[in-house]
């Protein structure tokens, strides 16, 4: 099974169910296909609640742009998790309700008339509790002062059936922080890993504002879908580092820290990555990792995970994994 190990994700926490534990029972047989009309019913019943969802979680926009414009930091506080964060363009934090209510209301202290207006580009759902929304805020301090704008992400949670902000972060306007990413240019395309027993797909590709580069995954076992998600990098002008963040399909999710360890010692580019995972799966096993990526070429690189750690028991660390560049398809 040691291509379901694959990939920067999560090989060892989003799907450890999947990985390491070998089958104790003997199989049942497969269930008989749902009949059409009940399939079609399942389908449109998760299309109204995706909806529905989707509804819930602009409805927190909203909420946040009436409180922002009325001047109530305890109305913005009360839209986040208890834990919840604020993550400025500089990567300076500000956690927990309390905390952000003070920030909020230091703002409004210093501009009483400030204004925010905000653009949804985009809104995912990773999973029945979890949500990424994109987009663009504008805030105008004074009545006759020039708006300023900037591109932001934020992670939304669904705790006791109420979408509520996880994390809101400011994304860098920065020249620096692009430059940096650079160095993984090579990743944007499309990758496969396929062994005997799963297929595991990905594809790269830069944000409009080349700040991010962004993977989405899908992963077959036995020919049958079994998992997707995303997988997102890029700087973090706190740490000065290289940073991403995963979530599939199931809930899980997880971010990482990457150092360069090799570099190619005719050109000086860097070849390989030590990458630090932390996170958690659906069912709540918090886990981490020692990931290491070295590029072998223009198609292809390699994947190791050493150090792993799944609910505070050790896991076998996995072989060394290839990945390649998928070959383009015939007559493109």
């Amino acid at each position: 099974m040691r291509s379901i190990f694959l990939f920067f994700i999560w090989a060892l926490l989003c799907v450890a169910g999947l990985l390491l534990a070998e089958p104790k029972s003997t199989p049942q047989p497969a269930a008989k296909p749902a009949a059409p009309s009940a399939a079609k019913g399942a389908a449109v019943a998760a299309a109204a609640k995706q909806d529905d969802d989707e509804r819930a979680v602009r409805d927190v926009v909203a909420r946040l742009t009436k409180a922002y414009n009325g001047g109530d930091a305890a109305a913005i506080a009360t839209l986040f998790t208890v834990d919840g964060e604020l993550i400025d363009d500089e990567g300076a934090r500000v956690r927990g309700r309390q905390d952000i209510e003070r920030d909020f209301a230091a703002i409004f202290e210093s501009h009483p008339k400030a204004k925010i207006e905000i653009a949804i580009d985009s809104i995912r759902f990773l999973g029945p509790t979890l949500a990424i929304e994109e987009g663009t805020s504008t805030v105008t301090y004074d009545p006759d002062g020039p708006a300023e704008s900037g591109r932001y992400v934020v992670t939304y949670v669904k705790q006791d059936g109420k979408w509520l902000t996880g994390s809101a972060r400011e994304l860098p306007d920065e020249e620096g922080s692009a430059q940096a990413l650079e160095q993984l240019d090579w990743l944007v395309g499309n990758w496969v890993d396929e062994g005997p027993a799963a297929l595991v797909k990905t594809s790269y590709h830069w944000t409009e504002n080349h700040l991010f580069l962004v993977g989405d995954f899908t992963m077959h076992i036995a020919g049958r879908p079994a998992m997707s998600g995303t997988h997102r990098i890029g700087w973090d002008p706190l740490a000065k580092k290289i940073h991403s963040w995963v979530f599939d399909s199931e809930g899980g999710f997880g971010e990482a820290l990457w150092t360069v360890s090799q570099t190619d010692p005719q050109t000086g580019a860097p070849q390989q990555w030590i990458v630090k995972m932390s996170g958690v799966t659906h069912d709540g096993a918090v886990g981490s990792a020692t990931n290491l990526y070295t590029r072998l070429g223009e198609d292809r690189y390699s994947f190791q995970s050493h150090d792993r750690v799944i609910g505070g028991q050790p896991a076998e660390e996995t072989p060394e994994i290839i990945v390649a560049r998928e070959a383009p398809e015939p007559g493109k």
